[in-house]
Order: C-alpha cells, then structure tokens, then sequence
C-alpha cells in the first residue's frame, strides 16, 4: 500500500530526470504480508486503493508543478491480484474489485488490470490457495473481467473484450454495466471522429 519501492522511485525519478516521457506507472497491488498490510481481511481493496494514492503521491513529487493533478492520475496503473494471493491470507474478492473499479473510475487511473485473465474462474479444487489456472474463490468464470471491463489498444484501432453480454438480464440492468457501455460507445465516437481530422 506504500506505492513504489525505493528502488522503484529511483528508477522513476533518474528516468524524468534524463528525459524520458514515461506513459504511467503500475503498481502492483498484492502479496503485500503483514508488516505493510495487517489483517488483510475485507481491506484488499482499500489496501489497493491506498497503494495508488501512495503511487500519485511519488509522482507528485517526481514531477513537481510540471504536471497537474489530473495528468498524472492518467499516469498511475493499479494491477491487485484477484482471488487468493501467494499470501492466502490476503483475499481479493468481488466486493474488492467493485470497490477499486469505482474508485478507478472517479479518479480516471490511467490503466486498471489484474493478475490475471487465466486466474479469473472459480477454484475447482476448493484449496484455498493461489494457482496460475484459478483464483481460489468460488466466482463466475470472468466475473472480474466483467468487473473491471478489459480494454486493449492495437495499433490505430481499439479492440474492447466484453466479458459480459450487455444485451441479456442480469447484465442489461446493471447500472456499471450500463454506464460503461455508455463509456465505450462515446470513446468509439471520439475516436472515430480523431480519425477523420488525420
């Protein structure tokens, strides 16, 4: 929840300072343990919310004045592990990723993901623990995918993944759902309208 490391704010800092333009910072938002995140339980997600905040605070300080507030929120990335993390007590579950997903969206991060895609179906062993092919939790396959909705730029296009039909109950009549169906439409607008002045 501390943001970057030392060594990550090093790395940051002499990058601005020999004039590289940096695209943003992700933070990886996991495997914290208990000496930086106590009793992880029901927090993960204030936990992640709280490693971005640290993560805009360093910005602030790499860049000073030279960027505002708003252009370096773009620049911070927000990766949580979902389901079980390697530390099992630390439990990133629906309720967390709704808490994130809105908090991204009133702040404008830059970029929100998580680890990962393959990791997003439900625990059929019922372990309890971290595995590279479920999150450990019991869950709908691409329930977080759906959450956080999944954008990915290629080229010139944009190829947005739905996990979700937004045409189907109980999809239709959620109102994130909604709004951001609303979001893709008027971004597909903007973007077709950039293309044309090219």
């Amino acid at each position: 929840p501390q943001g970057l490391t030392a060594d990550g704010l090093s790395v940051v800092t002499s990058a601005v300072k020999q004039g590289v333009s940096l695209a943003g910072v992700n933070v990886m938002a996991m495997d914290y343990g208990s000496w930086a995140a106590p009793n992880p339980q029901g927090k993960m997600g204030d936990y992640a919310i709280a490693a971005a905040e640290s993560t805009f605070a360093q910005l602030k300080q790499v860049y000073g004045t030279t960027k505002t507030d708003a252009a370096l929120w773009r620049m911070v990335g927000l990766t949580p592990m979902i389901g079980v993390n390697d530390l099992t007590d630390e439990v990133f579950d629906q309720t967390e990723a709704r808490e994130v997903a809105d908090y991204a969206a009133r702040k404008q991060l830059g970029m929100l993901s998580f680890w990962s895609l393959n990791r997003d179906v439900a625990s059929t062993t019922g372990s309890g623990r971290a595995t590279a092919l479920d999150s450990g939790i019991v869950q709908s396959k691409l329930e977080f995918a759906t959450r956080f909705g999944a954008t990915a730029p290629y080229g010139l296009g944009e190829v947005h993944l739905l996990a979700f039909d937004p045409t189907r109950l109980p999809e239709a009549d959620d109102p994130w759902v909604r709004a951001h169906v609303v979001a893709l439409v008027r971004h597909a607008w903007e973007r077709r309208a950039i293309a044309a002045t090219r």
